[in-house]
C-alpha cells in the first residue's frame, strides 16, 4: 500500500495564504477522532499554531500599514521635489537673463555654466541608404544609418546619375528617413543622401537606384 506525506509547499504561498492554511488546520484537526485521545495530541499543540498564525496576522498589518504610510510619504518627497525643481528652473533663468552670457556672473550664483560649444568636424559618409516602394503611386521611401552629431541630412534624387548638374534636393529631413513623393511612375531614379553638420556637408552615400512605383 502507497505511503502518503504531508505536502505544505510553504514556500510558494503567501504570508496570508499561510494564516488561512494555518487557521484551516486548527479547524479541521480540532475536534478530528484522529488527531485526539487516546491518541497523542498534536504536537505542537493547536492552540501554539493559533497563536503563532494570530501574531503573524498582526505583523502583516503593521507592514501593510507602513507599505502605506511609506508611498504616502515618497508621493508628498515627489510633490516637493518637483515644486523645488520648478523654482530652480525658473531661477535658472532669471540668472541666465542677468548674466547675459557672462559664464563668471553664473558661477557667481553658485550653479555650474555649459561648456563652451566644441565644432564637430567634417561628417562620415552616409552609409547603407536603401530605397523601397512607397505607399502610393510616384512615391519612394529611403532609409539610411543615423549619422551621429548631425543637423540634418539633404536628400536629392536624379534619373541621370552621370549629369554633372541633375542631381535635385528633395529634402532636409532631421531623421534617417523621408518618402520622397510627386516622382514619375515608372521611371528609373537615382537617390543620394549626405549629412549636415557644424563643419558643412559630409560626403554622399553611394546613389542607390529603383524604379518609381
Amino acid at each position: 500500500m502507497a505511503k502518503f506525506f504531508v505536502k505544505l509547499e510553504l514556500r510558494a504561498l503567501t504570508v496570508l495564504e499561510k494564516i488561512a492554511l494555518a487557521n484551516l488546520m486548527v479547524t479541521k484537526m480540532t475536534g478530528n477522532a484522529n488527531f485526539t485521545a487516546p491518541n497523542p495530541t498534536p504536537d505542537p499543540p493547536l492552540a501554539d499554531l493559533t497563536t503563532a498564525a494570530n501574531t503573524l496576522n498582526t505583523s502583516k498589518q503593521a507592514v501593510d500599514a507602513a507599505k502605506t504610510s511609506l508611498a504616502q510619504a515618497v508621493a508628498t518627497q515627489e510633490t516637493d521635489e518637483k515644486a523645488v525643481d520648478d523654482l530652480m528652473t525658473q531661477e535658472g533663468r532669471y540668472i541666465d537673463n542677468r548674466a547675459k552670457g557672462d559664464k563668471a556672473i553664473i558661477e557667481s550664483a553658485g550653479v555650474g555654466a555649459t561648456d563652451e560649444p566644441t565644432p564637430v568636424g567634417e561628417l562620415p559618409q552616409v552609409e547603407n541608404l536603401s530605397l523601397t516602394h512607397g505607399d502610393n503611386p510616384g512615391e519612394v521611401d529611403a532609409g539610411w544609418n543615423p549619422v551621429a552629431n548631425k543637423k540634418n541630412y539633404t536628400v536629392q534624387v536624379t534619373d541621370d546619375p552621370i549629369g554633372s548638374t541633375a542631381w535635385i534636393t528633395r529634402g532636409n529631413p532631421t531623421k534617417s528617413s523621408i518618402t520622397i513623393d510627386g516622382l514619375i511612375s515608372g521611371k528609373k531614379m537615382w537617390v543620394r543622401v549626405c549629412a549636415n553638420g557644424t563643419a558643412g556637408a559630409g560626403a554622399f552615400s553611394d546613389p542607390a537606384v529603383i524604379t518609381v512605383p
